[in-house]
């Protein structure tokens, strides 16, 4: 039997001029302790002089659910559109005021270089991170649209280059730079994205790079008149089935003990 948890049919009836009505209910099952959502229709049918009523069941759970679920994604991706907004305005002032004082005459070069660099450095890491949570807020709303412009490539590698170098100087880490085939290269690309891209690729070579050294490599194919790039490290590696979970969303939960020693960052990976 099934105990009645909300009944929405409070008054119903059916009187001589109505042949059905649909009304929804929920039940609880005591056996399983869990709840189903149900469309009930009611009919009424007359047979002789006798009349009958029919009753058909629905089980409406799943859509209920979906329902559900639907509702508190689009609260959760807008919470998460609004709190990276947020964060980005006074991340972006303190940015302002630490390069104010970089290029300032009043402070000493071994402070700017040994202090506010740092500081600078870990401030654009972590609005790089910013940029990526909103971002994936705005592709699970299929929102986000690439921006194109001519761009100077080899600039931008670098300056993800500089974002990562301090952090492989500490761990020993080499970081080679091979880009004479891209000097002078203008290229239409959207510079968010490929910084945001390359960026994420190069910080995973140096998170997962215990000793030895990473190789960045931009090609220029004249034919096809692309550029591609290559991030070679002497890290852990990948097996196939790692591999095919790179691109999934807190991709490292699932790598287990290999990458434990070597966790940080949100988890969000190449996902974007």
């Amino acid at each position: 039997m099934l105990d009645v948890i909300e009944d929405y049919s409070t008054g119903f009836s059916i009187n001589s001029s109505e042949k059905y009505a649909i009304f929804d209910a929920k039940y609880k099952k005591p056996e399983e302790d869990s709840e189903l959502s149900l469309e009930v229709k009611a009919n009424r049918i007359k047979i002789g002089d006798s009349n009958y009523l029919i009753l058909s069941l629905k089980d409406m759970t799943e859509r209920d659910q979906l329902i559900q679920l639907k509702g508190d994604s689009e609260f959760r991706n807008n919470m998460i559109a609004s709190f990276s907004h947020e964060l980005r305005t006074p991340l972006n002032a303190n940015m302002n005021f630490i390069e104010q004082a970089i290029e300032s005459n009043l402070i000493p070069e071994k402070v700017k270089a040994e202090l506010l660099m740092p500081v600078l450095i870990s401030a654009k890491q972590l609005h790089h991170i910013i940029s990526d949570i909103l971002d994936y807020s705005l592709i699970l709303k299929r929102q986000l649209t690439p921006r194109f412009s001519q761009n100077i490539l080899i600039e931008t590698i670098r300056n993800c280059v500089s974002l990562i170098e301090m952090q492989a100087e500490k761990k020993g880490l080499k970081v080679r730079l091979d880009l004479e085939s891209i000097e002078r290269k203008r290229i239409s690309t959207d510079h968010e994205r490929v910084t945001q891209i390359l960026l994420n690729i190069i910080t995973n070579a140096v998170k997962f790079t215990t000793q030895g050294n990473i190789i960045i490599q931009a090609e220029y194919l004249e034919d096809d008149d692309v550029v591609v790039i290559h991030v070679k490290d002497t890290g852990i590696g990948m097996s196939s089935l790692e591999k095919s979970i790179l691109s999934s969303i807190l991709h490292e939960q699932k790598l287990g003990k290999k990458v434990a020693s070597n966790s940080s960052g949100i988890g969000l990976g190449l996902y974007i």
